[in-house]
């Protein structure tokens, strides 16, 4: 019982370090990374990979059994982190400037990764070790390089520090004959304005003029010019469209085109005090252009809508209107259906006679 126990276990291990085989195995970024940078250490690194790694994930793909998959889990994991520590160095060819007690050591590594490129390869799990453990060597071997080159250049900067420190000194004892220089020109040009204010008490000039006060321009309002072509549009279309509102029988009303252009000059000069951001005229165009839609519906001739069409004391022609008198219209009506129903019961009620007389 017990041994069937611990393979039922082997066995759900073995598919569960499958399945995660399978997701890891397509996943290849560090190849990818290897191949960018130097072809050759890919196509190493491939070979080990197609020869070694790749059949046992077939192999286990194609059995029942998967209890192989945590063996091959592991070798993809290693090679995966072998990959990836390759792109970690600069080169894996001799650099040409190396200082001297490094030289010997970047020979042997970089010779033993020319044999394997050149066809030894990679052989099982042990070259794959003895592989890492190069690649960890010249890391190591690349940092050394990068702390002497620190090193040396070093000096070079103490020296150009020194050499300014040295030029220092002469620069500023330039700097204080300059001065000098500076203070006895400056002592010159004093005596002469003192000389020359002397000379100006003695002789008498003539009274200066008194200074014209300037006064300062009022600057324009921004965009007065487009302001006022945009108020004029404004206020044409607006009054075009209160002559027709208010029109009469085709006639465009006056009355309508002055409400309209009124309107449209204000509504479009609070158009401008909001671009503007004129906060006091503001409040101010708003308030009247209510006022005048207060007004414009208020005084909007009868007939628009739904009441009974009537002669709008704003318009301009003087023809006399006929009014509708719905009352007589409906006492019309009644007449004309009672008429129509009391000769139908006539004409029932009529007999002719033999003679084609009627009773």
């Amino acid at each position: 019982m017990a041994n069937s126990r611990s393979e039922e276990l082997k066995i759900a291990s073995g598919k569960k370090y499958f399945e995660i085989l399978c997701a890891e195995i397509s996943v290849t970024e560090e190849l990818d990374l290897i191949k960018a940078r130097d072809e050759r250490i890919f196509s190493l690194l491939n070979d080990y990979y197609s020869t070694l790694i790749y059949p046992r994930f077939a192999f286990l793909a194609q059995t029942n059994v998967k209890t192989g998959a945590g063996e091959c889990l592991q070798a993809l994991r290693r090679f995966k982190a072998a990959a990836a520590m390759c792109a970690n160095v600069d080169s894996f060819r001799l650099p040409a400037a190396l200082p001297a007690y490094l030289a010997q050591d970047f020979k042997v590594k970089t010779d033993y990764i020319e044999e394997l490129a050149g066809g030894k390869g990679i052989n099982g799990q042990a070259g794959l070790a003895e592989f890492e453990g190069v690649v960890k060597a010249l890391i190591l071997l690349y940092e050394e390089k990068r702390k002497h080159e620190a090193s040396a250049a070093l000096p070079e900067e103490k020296k150009k520090k020194r050499e300014a420190l040295s030029a220092s000194p002469a620069e500023k004892k330039g700097g204080k004959k300059e001065k000098t220089a500076a203070k006895k020109t400056k002592k010159g040009r004093r005596k002469k304005a003192e000389d020359k204010e002397i000379a100006d008490k003695d002789i008498s000039w003539p009274e200066k003029a008194p200074a014209i006060k300037k006064v300062p321009a009022v600057p324009a309002a921004p965009g007065s010019d487009a302001e006022l072509k945009f108020i004029t549009v404004f206020a044409i279309i607006l009054g075009i469209a209160g002559a027709t509102v208010y029109s009469e029988r085709g006639n465009a009303s006056v009355f309508g085109a002055f409400l309209g252009g009124a309107f449209g000059t204000f509504l479009a000069s609070l158009l401008g005090n909001i671009y503007f951001m004129r906060v006091g005229y503001i409040k101010r165009d708003a308030f009247i252009c209510l006022a005048m839609i207060i007004f414009a519906v208020a005084s909007m001739p009868a007939g628009r809508g739904r009441s009974v069409p009537v002669k709008s004391p704003y318009s301009r022609s003087k023809q006399p209107e006929k009014t509708f008198d719905y009352k007589k219209a409906k006492k019309d009506a009644w007449k004309s259906y009672n008429d129509r129903l009391n000769r139908s019961l006539i004409e029932k009620t009529k007999k002719t006679a033999p003679g084609g007389r009627t009773k």
